[in-house]
């Protein structure tokens, strides 16, 4: 299949492990000379790489093999092999925006709240069920124990507080297998779309659910959507944070951009960038 799409590479595949992670992976590669690492997975091994090679200034390519493959779907690459081989055949390369949480590197979304718990749950035991089933399933588990906290959202400095079922702060436009958390985020645009939900009955929030799959949820009265470059969210209780996909700790945590951080190999009919004559959104 490679040589039939031509791919000007000498290619070597590894496969990560519970021990050598795909940071790891992605680092030896570079040592070894590499200047194109593919993560062949889901967000979070992409978030692997992208925290090894993208730090290094190398481009990073996606084959798109998780669960949920989120961010795949929001760049608009092929869901199959071949489709996404073919894309990095083509070696278009543009810049993307990736952000900081601590001191990890994130390219989709991550979330402080409820989503957090749910990314747990799935973490802990759904991970044999794929996509936007896991997500449902872990939803419904997830809801019967959660209980709202009390955020403050700091974004650029302007703050909105009050009793919260979560806040995600989001540089690509979805996450939970196909849900559209911020469906007019931006992947080069240098901001974050910032989507608080606050609280709400769990009947409210099961049958607000599927607006989000839509990206309709955004005009929900209990929604608020901001957008910056720097958030800080704290809670009482602490809550888990989100990152790509994976646990990144608990509240409080701080979220900043990094603009056009990481260089990728992206489809020639790419979705989810701004328009080549347009700049930064207000």
């Amino acid at each position: 299949m490679l040589t039939r799409l031509g791919l000007p590479i000498a290619l070597r595949i590894v496969e990560t492990t519970a021990v050598r992670g795909a940071e790891d992976l992605a680092c030896e590669a570079i040592g070894m000379g590499a200047d194109l690492v593919i993560a062949a997975g889901g967000d979070g091994t992409l978030n692997g790489v992208i925290n090894g090679a993208g730090r290094a200034g190398v481009t990073v390519g996606l084959v798109p093999l998780g669960t949920g493959n989120d961010f795949a779907r929001g760049l608009g690459l092929p869901r199959t092999v071949e489709g996404a081989l073919a894309v990095i055949a083509e070696g278009r390369v543009r810049s993307l925006d990736v952000g900081l949480c601590r001191s990890r590197r994130f390219i989709n979304v991550a979330g402080c709240g409820f989503d957090a718990a749910v990314a747990e749950r799935i973490n802990r035991g759904l991970r044999s069920v794929s996509g936007t089933t896991a997500y449902v399933a872990s939803v419904l588990a997830t809801l019967m124990l959660f209980r709202p906290a009390y955020v403050t959202v700091s974004v650029d400095g302007v703050q909105t507080r009050g009793p919260t079922m979560m806040c995600a702060i989001a540089n690509g436009t979805g996450y939970g297998g196909g849900m559209r958390i911020a469906p007019d985020a931006r992947l080069d645009d240098g901001l974050f779309d910032v989507c608080v939900i606050g609280a709400c009955t769990r009947m409210e929030f099961m049958r607000s659910l599927p607006l989000v799959f839509r990206g309709a949820h955004v005009d929900h009265p209990k929604v608020t959507m901001i957008r910056g470059r720097t958030v800080e969210v704290a809670s009482d209780p602490p809550l888990p944070v989100l990152v790509d996909g994976e646990l990144a700790g608990r509240t409080p945590a701080r979220f900043v951009m990094e603009p056009a951080g990481v260089r990728f190999v992206v489809p020639l009919r790419m979705s989810g960038v701004t328009p080549a004559r347009g700049g930064p959104r207000a």
